[in-house]
Formats: C-alpha cells, sequence, structure tokens
C-alpha cells in the first residue's frame, strides 16, 4: 500500500512542530516551489542547474536539446521538441540517516543558530 503525504497533512505536520501559522506555512512551501522551478529554469543545453537544501537534498534539471527520436508505435522519425528534465537526488548522509531510524519518534529542536541571517523572523 502507497503512503503519500498531501500538501495539506505536510502543511499540517510542519506547522505542528514549528508553531507556525498553517497560512504561513503554506506561503513558504509555494514560495519554495517558485524558487525550485525558477532555478530549474535557468538551465540550459550545456548547463545543469540546482537547488541544494535540507542536509542532502538536490533538486535539479537540465534542458534536453530538441532532437530527432523514433516513434516506438510506427518507427517513423520525429521531432522531439526541447524541454527540461527535473531530478533528484539524495546524498549518502541523508541516505544514511534515513536507514539509522528506528521506529522512535524522532523529535527536532530548532534553534536560531540554524537558520543563519532567518532568525526568529522565521517564525
Amino acid at each position: 500500500m502507497k503512503q503519500t503525504m498531501t500538501i495539506g497533512e505536510m502543511i499540517d505536520e510542519v506547522a505542528e512542530r514549528t508553531g507556525m501559522y498553517k497560512k504561513y506555512v503554506k506561503e513558504v512551501l509555494t514560495a519554495l516551489e517558485e524558487v525550485i522551478l525558477e532555478t530549474i529554469r535557468n538551465a540550459t543545453p550545456d548547463v545543469k542547474s540546482e537547488c541544494r537544501f535540507m542536509n542532502g537534498i538536490t533538486i535539479g534539471g537540465y534542458v534536453m536539446p530538441e532532437r530527432e527520436v523514433v516513434d516506438p508505435r510506427n518507427q517513423q522519425k520525429i521531432q522531439s521538441p526541447e524541454k527540461y528534465i527535473p531530478y533528484c537526488r539524495f546524498s549518502q548522509t541523508f541516505r544514511k540517516a534515513l536507514n539509522e531510524l528506528d521506529d522512535e519518534l524522532v523529535e527536532c529542536e530548532v534553534e536560531e543558530e540554524d537558520f543563519g541571517i532567518l532568525g526568529e523572523s522565521a517564525f
């Protein structure tokens, strides 16, 4: 059985853990999505574009240039348009941390120095 956290559930969970209002959590997640999309759109056929965040998660993309491909249904050659190809990678540190978690609830205490210049204004 597949378990998928909806955006509403994610907003609820983040709001509960941080003490932020759900409205502000939603605004942050929406802004994060916009930043990621804009970053990927900055990619060129020669250069990948990536966002690295959250201790070992990298979301990025690259441009697949226009090219000739073969349609598998009828073997005809067609032109594939230029398009962005997104990807997500996880560092070895992240994978190791994920595999070391046990069934206990892992609580994360947020301290001001963890957020650098954001400080308390982020909450």
